[in-house]
């Protein structure tokens, strides 16, 4: 995360100056926009739904809590620690009446993609992940970056390291975010994208 990333490289991230270098996964301002996308998306909303692991709550909680009162949307929030909670929880925000569900990343829940992916479709409900993966096996929009691209980077920032590059000289890089929409998946729930949004995507799965 960016906040981890100052703290260990400092504020310069061309030249770190801690004994760290990387790729930035988690941008600033990612959670804000998941919610941002999802009101554009089905407009009218009043009330989301965030379904997060218990392993990034601590990190994601207030962010999302801010970005919902900055759009008054009413938040309704489920933590769940096991995989086997995952349908329970996307169920309790079903009957609370959550108009979308926006689904933060973490181990757990790229483990589960294909699960989440199916269980938001069989219920119609409308999510929004911050990792494309979960939109390429069926998921409905992702805002993030890629971070099957950024590992792939990471081992050549590994191969400039044992090749005796200081670490101060590789910079800290920020991927830039991606925006993915599966219109397959919203057909199958029966939400119609607005075309303004699907222009500004990066990428449409039809």
């Amino acid at each position: 995360a960016e906040g981890t990333a100052v703290k260990l490289g400092g504020p310069n991230f061309a030249h770190p100056v801690a004994n760290v270098t990387g790729i930035l996964t988690s941008p600033r301002n990612v959670t804000s926009k998941l919610f941002e996308i999802s009101a554009e998306a089905i407009p009218g909303i009043n009330r989301c739904g965030l379904l997060i692991d218990a392993i990034v709550a601590d990190l994601q909680m207030e962010k999302a809590q801010e970005a919902a009162k900055a759009l008054r949307l009413e938040l309704e929030t489920e933590v769940v620690t096991e995989p086997e909670d995952i349908e329970a929880g996307l169920a309790k925000l079903k009957s609370k009446g959550v108009q979308v569900v926006v689904a933060p990343s973490s181990a757990m829940f790229r483990g589960e993609r294909q699960r989440i992916a199916g269980l938001m479709s069989a219920v119609g409900m409308p999510a929004i992940y911050d990792n494309k993966i979960l939109v390429d096996v069926g998921g409905l929009m992702a805002y993030g970056v890629d971070t099957v691209k950024s590992f792939e980077r990471s081992a050549d920032l590994v191969v400039r390291l044992l090749r005796g590059a200081r670490v101060g000289d590789v910079p800290i890089e920020q991927p830039n975010p991606t925006f993915s929409i599966n219109l397959k998946a919203a057909k199958s729930i029966g939400l119609k994208i607005p075309p303004t949004l699907i222009f500004r995507a990066d990428e449409v799965i039809e």
